[in-house]
């Protein structure tokens, strides 16, 4: 996947990102899939008002992921927001990860999902695996207010044969809908106890900063931690990202992240820079470039050295109906050739997510570990085009409009896939007019 580097802050903790080299390389592109999971999760709770554009969900949900990660292992920033666009179209209902173990996979972690009658996630359910058996690790629990926004999120640990809390989130919002304040304690034994706190402030829907605090219980205050700004152009594309810490009495900047686009929006490089001596450094940089359909299919990665940039990885990415199939990635500079593979259900789900490394001396590619994802595919009425509930002439005209006049598309593609060819074409308008008035076969009883 790709990850330029990019320095982030967590809580108090400070940490700088780095590409991956060596025997690393691997374990960084699981941290990459993970926290891409996790915002994924967090935004399918997430709530912020109908003005909220993806990439500003996309923002606040990475942003997030990132606090809750509380600092180990870091995440990729940068990356996760490039990448979070392709959330999936159904429930996630769980998720699997998996080591490859010489001749088979071997399952490590796994998550199971609740969700109430609104689709709204309650809780999850995270095991971990010693090769054997599957024993619980840790579950969230969440709940939501009146108006189906997130409330609290409860996290706790398993311990013998129960659970234990460990650390809870309140979350509050402004007027707009907009997620202005995460509130986190952590379980004494007894009570909870103030942890962290992080606030954010909008405008036009846009997220303009964000603020990390900690709470110093031996002076019961909150004390300023990190702190981010963002910046947007004129057509509301984000410019800058900006990290600060808390120097005591301002804010000190330690790094920042730049886009800049081509005409077309999409974007044209990615540059980190570092502050240092009263000035920024340059640290490294993403160029990009994409398809005719506005898909990524190259990002090389530079670092800054002393004077020059020197390449350090290319990425290179394949896509098969619009759906993401393979990235590739050369490590310019511990020369190792990795790559990842993705596979989809028939409506678009991502599945599965293999990562393998290519062995030089064997001249092939060896496993090195494996995601696979679950999802509910709700019961639909094949042949109900338009979602009345019913298969009538209405159903035909909208199909009829759909695929000869760019009419809107239909709310499940499997509505319209009467034949259950897993496609809708003139074949399904041919098929359905003969159910309707010639007594021909029904549309399939079980959508694909």
């Amino acid at each position: 996947m790709k990850k330029p580097a990019i320095c982030i802050g967590l809580l108090a903790y400070l940490l700088s990102l780095f590409l991956a080299t060596g025997v690393t390389q691997a374990k960084d592109l699981n941290k990459q899939v993970e926290l891409l999971a996790s915002c994924q999760k967090i935004q399918q709770y997430l709530t912020l008002s109908p003005e909220t554009s993806a990439e500003q969900r996309a923002l606040v949900a990475v942003t997030l992921a990132a606090v809750e990660s509380k600092g180990e292992n870091p995440p990729e920033l940068s990356a996760a927001l490039h990448d979070i666009r392709g959330n999936a179209t159904y429930l996630l209902m769980s998720d699997t990860s998996y080591y490859w173990g010489s001749d088979a996979w071997v399952g490590t972690e796994r998550s199971i999902y609740t969700y109430d009658s609104g689709n709204r996630q309650t809780n999850a359910v995270y095991d971990a695996s010693n090769g054997v058996t599957w024993t619980h690790a840790q579950q969230n629990i969440n709940t939501y207010d009146g108006s189906g926004k997130l409330n609290t999120a409860t996290y706790q640990v398993w311990e013998s044969s129960s659970w234990v809390n460990e650390a809870m989130e309140t979350h509050t919002y402004d007027s707009d809908g907009n997620l202005t304040q995460v509130f986190g304690q952590a379980w004494s034994g007894t009570v909870w106890d103030n942890s962290s706190k992080w606030t954010a402030t909008y405008s036009a829907g846009r997220v303009n900063s964000i603020i990390i605090q900690i709470w110093w219980s031996g002076s019961s205050t909150w004390q300023n931690s990190i702190k981010y700004s963002y910046t947007y152009d004129g057509g509301g594309r984000l410019i800058v990202w900006l990290m600060q810490t808390w120097g005591g009495s301002v804010w000190t900047d330690v790094c920042r992240y730049r886009s800049f686009y081509y005409g077309s929006g999409d974007e044209l490089q990615s540059l980190t820079e570092m502050w240092q001596d009263g000035a920024w450094v340059n640290g490294s940089k993403t160029d990009y470039m994409y398809d005719g359909s506005h898909h990524e299919i190259l990002a090389v990665t530079s670092v800054w050295d002393a004077a020059v940039w020197v390449e350090a990885r290319k990425d290179t990415s394949k896509y098969a109906g619009g759906l993401l199939t393979e990235e590739v990635e050369v490590n310019l500079l511990a020369a190792i050739v990795s790559r990842t593979q993705y596979a989809y259900d028939a409506y678009g789900n991502n599945t599965v997510v293999l990562d393998q490394q290519w062995d030089e001396f064997e001249e092939r590619w060896t496993n090195v570990s494996r995601f696979v994802h679950v999802y509910e595919v709700p019961a639909i009425s094949c042949g109900d085009f338009d979602a009345s509930g019913g298969v009538d002439i209405a159903d035909v005209v909208y199909q009829v409009t759909y695929i000869f006049s760019g009419g809107p598309a239909p709310a499940d593609a499997r509505e319209g896939d009467v034949n259950c060819d897993l496609s809708v074409n003139i074949a399904d308008i041919v098929y359905l007019i003969n159910y309707i008035f010639r007594g021909g076969p029904a549309p399939c009883e079980a959508c694909p």
